[in-house]
């Protein structure tokens, strides 16, 4: 089933995502850690977010804020970025610091002369679908999509060299990511 959920509702939900599937397969322990623990993002994580906004055209999501700073037992001062700042604030605004919105904003204006944009303007972003595999319930929300093609925008911190890219999509298990992906959009017509 296709719908359009806030994040907080879509994580709340009772089913199985592929970051789910990958840490069962990984080990019972690493499944459980993060049951018990669950990822709330770090800073790729949180730069990935704010990229994916301006992708989409929704730059007023995104609200720049001054870091704050703590200072370490050795007296020096050091960045530190409090974690709600990895939250959206009501489902509608995303904070970032000016270093994080200024890689954003050279990214989306790097987008190919405009021709990435233009692409992305037909297509439905942050869709969420609920499906079944082999019993199993399933969640799974996709960047971008059109009728026929489904995006996944991906960022990373390694070099963006095809051979450092095809280790990331194995270790990341990013064909399982995409085979999900078309089961849920097969499923959700």
């Amino acid at each position: 089933m296709k719908m359009q959920l806030a994040d907080a509702d879509y994580y709340a939900l009772e089913r199985l995502s592929v970051s789910t599937l990958k840490n069962i397969l990984s080990s019972k322990s690493l499944y459980y850690h993060y049951k018990q623990h669950p990822f709330v993002g770090n800073d790729a994580t949180h730069l990935g977010q704010i990229v994916h906004l301006f992708f989409q055209n929704q730059q007023d999501k995104v609200q720049i804020i001054e870091p704050t700073y703590k200072v370490k037992k050795d007296g020096t001062d050091s960045k530190l970025i409090d974690k709600s700042i990895t939250k959206l604030k009501n489902g509608d605004i995303l904070y970032a610091t000016q270093s994080q919105y200024d890689i954003a904003l050279e990214l989306l204006k790097s987008a190919d002369d405009q021709r990435l944009l233009d692409l992305l303007k037909d297509y439905e972003f942050e869709t969420a679908y609920l499906f079944d595999i082999c019993g199993l319930k399933m969640k799974s929300k996709l960047d971008a999509e059109s009728k026929y093609d489904i995006i996944d925008f991906k960022t990373t911190s390694k070099g963006v060299y095809l051979s450092d890219f095809a280790a990331t999509i194995d270790k990341s298990c990013y064909d399982m990511q995409a085979a999900t992906y078309l089961f849920a959009k097969a499923d959700g017509r």
